[in-house]
């Protein structure tokens, strides 16, 4: 997230280091506190937020925030703008109207891997599909200008490889600014999930087994494609009849206001106020 900031600020004397490598002259870690019965205190834990301040190439935002609010508490995400604002003056208006460059929202399905269904989001001719010793590990839809949907192994991510554990991932770059976030369109509207294997389909199970192969890897118009015209239409159908009862991207982007409200309290308060 990129947010203006008058280029005299004295960061200097805010605990800011000389940021060799990267676009920033200067960055700093903001680090999250350990949850207590009594509030935000210390010890703090490993996990930080980046704060990036001053382009080499004068381009983008003047200040640059990079965190990943999943896991935080609300107390956690309240402590990250509460010291912006009391140690670098960055005020909760100017988060607000801060553009958001990169933006990543993710929902996790347990009991199931990847590979298990056929996953389509149209007009995303797009499609990459990763395998590790034969499964498929990960599958990219679409481009990241254009946003992306990432389908993964996020057991085997964990290290966890005996657990089944998908994650849906958006992964968008929808250069907003932060109070507009409320009205984004829900991005995993258009995927869907096939099952495939068991779709009302007149093949064998090997064959259903290698149709499912090729429709997972390329998409069911191209696994499709060389089947009879006269058949081709009856079968697309009955696989996409064949939808995944637990995929239901309407009920999952309820909770979008809820998640955006905990990762932005001191925004939002602020928006309230006024």
């Amino acid at each position: 997230m990129d947010m203006s900031k008058p280029a005299d600020h004295p960061f200097h004397q805010c605990g800011w280091a000389s940021a060799v490598n990267g676009g920033y002259k200067a960055a700093l870690r903001v680090h999250f506190p350990h949850p207590t019965p009594f509030g935000v205190n210390a010890p703090w834990t490993k996990r930080y937020a980046l704060v990036q301040a001053g382009p080499k190439n004068a381009k983008g935002g003047h200040v640059r925030l990079e965190w990943n609010p999943a896991g935080l508490t609300a107390a956690q995400s309240h402590h990250l703008f509460k010291q912006l604002e009391v140690f670098l003056s960055i005020e909760a208006t100017h988060l607000l109207h801060g553009k958001v460059t990169r933006l990543d929202i993710a929902v996790d399905i347990p009991g199931m891997r990847p590979g298990d269904y056929i996953w389509e989001r149209p007009k995303s001719p797009l499609r990459r599909p990763v395998y590790k010793k034969g499964a498929l590990e990960t599958l990219y839809l679409g481009s990241t200008f254009k946003g992306q949907i990432t389908i993964y192994d996020k057991a085997v991510q964990q290290g966890n490889a005996g657990a089944k554990l998908t994650r849906i991932e958006a992964r968008m770059r929808p250069n907003h600014q932060v109070y507009e976030l409320h009205a984004l369109k829900n991005p995993f509207a258009s995927l869907k999930a096939y099952a495939l294997m068991k779709a009302a389909l007149i093949l064998s199970v090997p064959h259903r087994q290698a149709l499912h192969r090729a429709a997972r890897a390329e998409g069911l118009d191209s696994a499709f494609a060389d089947f009879p015209v006269a058949v081709r239409g009856t079968y697309l159908s009955a696989v996409k009849a064949s939808g995944a009862a637990f995929w239901k991207p309407v009920a999952y982007w309820v909770t979008w206001p809820g998640a955006l409200k905990k990762a932005f309290p001191i925004m939002l308060e602020s928006s309230v106020k006024k």
